[in-house]
């Protein structure tokens, strides 16, 4: 192979490919390369990818001529990994390289079917994972985050960087049972079905996988002409998601995998399942501190953090922060006529409506009982207002409990505040857009009422808001006359 490098320390980046004899190793500085004059015969090429440095690709076209031609850096940034495959590079390692990489992209370069490249390769790959710094290696980087997608992108690397097939994904379960890609590599299209269906048969059974032909294969309907791979990530007795690696072609023999390679893979996927099991509870365990267990929305703790934060960025930024606050008019008649069971099931439809009312942006949150709110940011009044008749006539619209056999009709009462001008802080915000709501209950409900500018005494700092008030009383003198019942 040769290596075209810019570095001066080339040789420490070759030193692992140089102590074995199967590899004859040929360094050429990138800036000693004669234009024109035969290139070195090679089985592959390697070309040091640096800041600041951008190849032209018709030179690398013209050095490759039908050989593998892959990059690497001494830099783990992202820029220089998008540059390699803007170049059209076959892949883009970092240094110093790695002898299994290197195995790995012969192997690839080569015109075998997967159980030829898997037969060769099962020797090669069990001699490297039996180094305990590569073992280590895997542990580090599958718990140096505890985010779900960072944790399977890293398994992910790792099989790409290992394993002689182009195309890997983790697949997992989301909560409606539907099969989902969660991190990939080289997954196209085209390849993104079989993997998802494959991916959920892993989830489902438990077991490996293994297919010389997905569009062949009861488990894969309609599956892409693809050989595959599929293995489970198990932790603690439980299956949490799959591996699936995808070759581009299928293949014309059976795949036959040993039992030193089911280990090696064993030793790759053990610790990234464990790892990615305990960033998914964690990630579950912070959702339910923030969201309502009924309704799934967000809570009135998450509420408030919310108000707080972009109640600081409305005063940097000079934007607008509305709010709107909905209650559910005459809602106690549900429950007491039908139950609290069927009560708690009107919440939920009510939840949804206001959440598929709202805009993307804002945050929906349930404040209790049958009280909701949403935080609309960068939004003035007349915006605000505009998705508080879109909520309130999405409410009055529905047949609330049809699934049920019923056919209940509600509304809701909307109160809209913004700042600035209502109130100095979060919490006065709260409190305004709560009294533009009993506005509208005291007009006769099922309408919207907004609060304009307040005079200097009424801008005040209000009392702290946790729970509003038991009573809330408010007196009517209090309240601007600038709305009326929608």
């Amino acid at each position: 192979m040769t290596v075209y490098h810019v570095s001066s320390d080339v040789d420490a980046h070759v030193a692992q490919l140089k102590r074995l004899s199967r590899f004859r190793v040929t360094c050429v500085d990138q800036r000693k390369i004669s234009s024109r004059g035969p290139m070195r015969a090679s089985d592959l090429v390697l070309w040091e990818l640096a800041s600041g440095r951008r190849p032209g690709r018709r030179r690398i076209e013209s050095l490759a001529r039908g050989v593998p031609f892959v990059s690497y850096s001494i830099e783990g940034t992202k820029s220089l990994a998008h540059m390699s495959r803007a170049l059209g590079f076959a892949a883009h390692l970092k240094a110093p390289l790695s002898s299994v990489e290197i195995e790995r992209q012969l192997l690839l370069g080569e015109s075998l079917d997967l159980s030829t490249r898997l037969r060769r390769f099962q020797t090669i790959l069990r001699r490297h994972l039996a180094k305990p710094d590569v073992m280590a290696e895997v542990y580090r980087s599958v718990n140096v985050s505890v985010e779900p997608k960072k944790v399977a992108d890293a398994l992910v690397g790792h099989a790409a960087r290992w394993l002689p097939v182009p195309a890997w994904a983790v697949i997992v379960p989301d909560e409606s049972a539907v099969a989902k890609v969660v991190a990939s590599r080289g997954l196209t299209a085209r390849l993104q079905r079989g993997a998802l269906a494959l991916g959920k048969w892993v989830v489902r059974r438990g077991d490996d996988a293994i297919s010389a032909d997905l569009s062949n294969d009861r488990r894969t309907p309609k599956g892409p002409p693809v050989a595959a791979l599929g293995f489970p990530m198990v932790s603690r007795g439980r299956t949490v998601g799959a591996l699936i690696g995808l070759d581009l072609t299928k293949s014309e023999r059976a795949l036959l995998l040993g039992g030193p390679l089911l280990d090696a893979v064993g030793m790759l996927l053990e610790p990234a399942a464990v790892a990615f099991d305990n960033a998914v509870n964690l990630k579950r365990a912070e959702s339910l501190s923030v969201t309502d267990d009924l309704t799934r929305l967000y809570n009135s703790r998450f509420l408030g953090l919310v108000l707080r934060r972009e109640t600081k960025r409305t005063s940097r930024s000079g934007y607008p922060l509305s709010m709107l606050f909905i209650d559910m008019d005459g809602f106690k008649i549900v429950n007491d006529n039908h139950g609290h069971l069927y009560g708690s099931r009107a919440l939920v439809e009510a939840a949804q409506v206001i959440k598929v009312s709202a805009r993307e942006t804002d945050v929906v949150a349930r404040f209790g009982g049958d009280e909701f709110a949403v935080v609309l940011p960068d939004t003035d009044t007349e915006g605000a207002k505009a998705v508080g008749e879109r909520v309130r006539d999405e409410i009055a619209a529905h047949k609330f409990l049809a699934s049920a056999g019923f056919d209940i009709r509600l509304t809701a009462s909307v109160g809209v505040a913004t700042l600035p001008g209502v109130a100095s802080n979060a919490d006065g915000l709260l409190q305004a857009a709560d009294r533009a709501m009993y506005e509208v209950k005291a007009q006769g409900k099922n309408g919207i009422y907004r609060r304009r500018l307040m005079s200097a005494m009424q801008r005040m700092p209000l009392e702290p808001v946790g729970r509003l008030a038991a009573s809330r009383q408010v007196p009517r003198q209090a309240v601007d006359s600038s709305g009326g019942a929608g």
